[in-house]
């Protein structure tokens, strides 16, 4: 993992300042997984997955750190870096909240030097309880890329996020974002669907298994497969 090295430590500095004085729900997580990926390349590759996410009756704050490493043939040929933020303020109406999601992304196989997304969304929490989280969100985001060109353009970006504990040792998560360019709508957009389970081996310590498919409609000329699917299994520890 030496190609993350100087970017770790300030990652996750920014991810775990948060005001978890205030709130009510304070949730870190780290994983670490074996994953094996079809699609552009298939390979094998490690995954470093952070979390910290804190809830309260007036806002929530949700980050995470997502990484990916792996060689094929002994070269480097995968590199992932996913940082993303969202500040959410509850309305009076506290299914209701309005927020500010940030993301920046790094991705050698999508051949992606950089893209960073900002904007204000809007979402909704059909369910919000100890037990399950389910939510559905849209807003607008600047975006601001360089792939094999610079490109800067606004999003429409809509997101939904589901946890549910199954019981007092497992829980199941899925998550689906959807990103497209307002002024190439239908054909230029992107997806990530993530659904994993997780399992407590023991009080923090957990196993898991998370499948994501990351999706491109407009992929390079080099990597002209769309879909990209990556399947992880690993342990996790909760704290």
């Amino acid at each position: 993992m030496k190609f993350y090295k100087n970017k770790i430590y300030f990652f996750v500095l920014v991810i775990f300042i948060s005001f978890n004085g205030f709130s009510s729900e304070i949730k870190n997580h780290a994983s670490l997984g074996l994953s094996l990926r079809a699609g552009v390349v298939n390979s094998s590759l490690l995954t470093l997955n952070l979390k910290n996410e804190s809830y309260s009756s007036k806002f929530d704050w949700i980050n995470s750190l997502y990484l990916e490493d792996g060689k094929t043939a002994q070269i480097r040929t995968e590199g992932l870096i996913k940082l993303n933020s969202e500040y959410r303020l509850r309305f009076k109406n506290k299914n209701y909240f309005g927020s500010i999601f940030s993301q920046a992304t790094h991705d050698v196989i999508r051949g992606i030097h950089y893209r960073v997304q900002l904007g204000p969304n809007i979402g909704y929490y059909f369910l919000n309880s100890e037990k399950v989280k389910l939510d559905l969100s849209a807003g607008l985001n600047a975006t601001h890329e360089r792939l094999e060109k610079e490109d800067s353009y606004a999003a429409l970006r809509i997101s939904t996020r589901m946890n549910y504990k199954i019981n007092s040792r497992s829980e199941t998560y899925a998550s689906l974002e959807i990103n497209s360019d307002l002024s190439d709508f239908t054909n230029n957009f992107n997806g990530l669907f993530i659904f994993g389970l997780k399992s407590n081996l023991y009080e923090s310590f957990s196993i898991y298994s998370e499948l994501r498919n990351d999706y491109d409609n407009l992929p390079l000329q080099t990597n002209k497969d769309k879909n990209e699917f990556l399947l992880t299994m690993g342990f996790a520890y909760d704290f």
